[in-house]
């Protein structure tokens, strides 16, 4: 049977999906020894310190060993010290942090992290001291390429947001497992170059967004493993004809400003596992999106 909430969790806590993560409890207050109490009772080791969510602690003093937290997640721009959270070194695993610009973290001091979500110049020292790294979510990552990031065997999911001054993908080929990569808002992001030098089946996600510099698809052509593409908010490329290599191709988004040149959306009649297709139609396409969906059974 399924151990109920006591009554005072409205009041201290909740325990509830926090995002794609799983069965987290969120505090939504002061941390309290209940708050201790329900990580044991209640088999959690997922915690969420947001303060739009109700957490008003002004430092994580309250952290230690004996918690067994394995993913920790904190947003709280107030916060100007971490070191408490290498008392969890023991047991953590996943970090998502959003503190005080002011802050540095030692992940070297962390040697269990597979998952780490966070600014660039919060890790930027460290990054590369990790050792087991599966997954990394990086804001305001100011280098121009991927080198920077340190080699890591391991590494299988790498996205960033909000990090304009990446250009190129050089870099990549110290990531040989990466099967998910993704740069929103990548201003100056112009060279795609190094796809063509990967594993053609090993890269399985791709999302480039609101990259307006770029304007050939040209070096997706291999990677044909590819089951999701997001090309959206791209403005002009030249043309589709570069993904008619992409035969496991099952979902496309290329929605927003991205507007292919040549009109001619024939490329995509050849994807017969396409499922999923988000484009804005235009007047110089032929086949029409409409007519693209209909023929491969997509939807929106």
């Amino acid at each position: 049977m399924k151990r109920q909430l006591p009554e005072f969790a409205n009041e201290y806590f909740s325990i509830d999906n926090y995002g794609l993560e799983g069965r987290t409890l969120i505090v939504s207050g002061s941390w309290d020894r209940h708050i201790e109490s329900a990580l044991q009772e209640f088999d959690v080791d997922s915690v969420a310190l947001n303060y739009a969510l109700g957490y008003n602690e002004r430092n994580l003093d309250f952290l230690h060993a004996g918690l067994n937290i394995r993913k920790l997640f904190i947003l709280s721009r107030t916060t100007e010290d971490l070191s408490p959270v290498y008392r969890l070194a023991s047991s953590l695993e996943h970090l998502s942090v959003e503190v005080s610009t002011k802050v540095k973290l030692d992940l070297a001091r962390l040697p269990l992290i597979q998952s780490i979500s966070a600014d660039w110049p919060l890790i930027r020292d460290s990054l590369s001291q990790v050792e087991n790294l599966q997954s990394a979510f990086i804001f305001l990552y100011s280098e121009p390429d991927l080198r920077a990031l340190g080699v890591h065997l391991g590494l299988e999911s790498l996205r960033f947001k909000q990090s304009p001054r990446v250009q190129s993908l050089a870099g990549l080929d110290f990531f040989p497992k990466l099967r998910s990569l993704s740069i929103f808002g990548g201003r100056r992001f112009a060279d795609m170059s190094q796809l063509e030098a990967f594993h053609p089946n090993q890269i399985k996600e791709i999302q480039i967004e609101s990259c307006k510099t770029i304007s050939s698809l040209e070096s997706l052509h291999s990677c044909e493993g590819l089951t999701f593409l997001n090309i959206s908010n791209l403005g002009s490329v030249a043309s589709l004809v570069p993904l008619r290599n992409l035969k496991s191709l099952e979902r496309l988004y290329a929605y927003e400003s991205t507007m292919v040149i040549d009109g001619d959306l024939s490329p995509l009649a050849e994807l017969s596992h396409l499922r999923q297709l988000k484009m804005m139609n235009r007047k110089s396409y032929t086949p029409s999106v409409a007519e693209i969906m209909q023929m491969l059974g997509a939807s929106e």
